[in-house]
């Protein structure tokens, strides 16, 4: 962990002066996007910030907003300051302020806000966080005891090993099925009440992840963007479109998208970045085979598919009372067509008789 510690330090420094240092990269300090409009290839943002507020242009947008840290609520986190959190632990070590050598026992707490009703989803970094935390104390003090409640131990990839090593080493592994059972109590000296297992330990060090950011709903709205469940910005498709937001030409990449450990949010950076540069290289943005279009002589201006248009793609022309498509931002979803009363809506290559026409052919 205090390896890993410097080396997102580091990684994240050297980014950080990249983007400082490169003449073609405008920063906005202390700025917020208060509105957007237009679609891919041609998106205006209006930027808000200490010196007023500018229009800018630009033909992709990456969603980089990140999540936040959850903060403990159980196990007496706040109350008694034995009771911290696995980051807060690898920065004692860092620093000295903890000292390893006068520790004689430590209790670890997996899944704490994280694998419940309320917070369902893995985080998928806390597990190596832990392991890399207790294979580095064990290193610097291999007498000490230290316990690790789990849930499950998931360390993903080739971190696995760093499981058989941490038991190779004497951390020992005890598992439950519901957090409730836990049960800390104490001031100075700790006890951790664990089925039929009591614990005293010097620190008890809760592993917790990342929750969705509170703007993420308003950011949604803001951009016309769809969010999961959880709370985090959905993805176009899991398997073949995972970094794409559901409206085109927006992508997303770390927390935004769900939990990750840094070096998948890397990845996922550059991978959002790539996909940016394949919309940005084209001379002209072509849309889809398959758009909604408006029967006119139907459209009796009602505005029911424009309300009910989950990319902004119809508005209604208030002059001629008709719906009108932006072909550039439809993604050929089919809301509109389900919802006009009139038959006014459509999509492009299926119409009722190309429809009829294939099925006679089928049979």
């Amino acid at each position: 962990m205090l390896k890993g510690m410097s080396a997102q330090r580091g990684i994240l420094e050297g980014y950080r002066k990249e983007v400082e240092g490169n003449p073609l990269v405008q920063v906005y300090r202390r700025s917020e996007v208060a509105a957007c409009r237009g679609q891919a290839g041609d998106f205006w943002a209006l930027v808000k910030g200490g010196d007023g507020e500018r229009e800018v242009g630009v033909g992709a947008i990456i969603m980089a907003t990140g999540a936040e840290e959850y903060q403990p609520k159980e196990f007496l986190y706040g109350v008694n300051r034995r009771v911290i959190t696995q980051r807060e632990f690898a920065r004692g070590l860092c620093s000295g302020e903890i000292q390893a050598e006068k520790l004689h026992s430590v209790v670890m707490i997996q899944c704490v806000g994280s694998r419940d009703m309320e917070h369902p989803w893995c985080n998928r970094f806390c597990c190596t966080e832990a392991l890399e935390n207790a294979l580095m104390l064990k290193e610097k003090n291999p007498a000490i005891e230290l316990f690790c409640l789990f849930k499950d131990m998931m360390s993903y990839g080739f971190r696995e090993r760093l499981y058989s090593q941490a038991r190779d080493n004497g951390v020992i592994f005890l598992r439950y099925e519901d957090r409730r059972e836990i049960k800390v109590k104490g001031a100075d000296r700790l006890k951790v009440h664990f089925q039929e297992v009591k614990l005293d330990c010097d620190l008890l060090v809760l592993s917790t992840g990342v929750i969705p950011r509170r703007e993420n709903r308003h950011l949604a709205e803001l951009f016309a963007l769809e969010l999961t469940e959880d709370g985090f910005f959905k993805e176009a498709e899991p398997k073949f479109r995972p970094i794409d937001a559901l409206r085109e030409g927006i992508y997303l990449c770390g927390g935004s998208h769900s939990p990750r450990s840094w070096q998948e949010v890397i990845l996922q950076a550059q991978a959002a970045a790539e996909r940016a540069l394949v919309l940005l290289e084209k001379e002209q943005v072509v849309t889809p085979r398959i758009v909604s279009h408006v029967n006119e002589r139907r459209c009796s201006g009602c505005g029911l598919c424009v309300e009910a248009c989950p990319y902004g793609t119809r508005v209604l022309d208030e002059e001629r009372m008709k719906a009108v498509v932006k072909e550039a931002l439809c993604l050929g979803c089919g809301v509109c067509t389900s919802l006009c009363p009139n038959g006014a809506a459509f999509l492009q290559g299926y119409r009722e008789g190309q429809i009829m026409a294939m099925i006679e052919a089928v049979l």
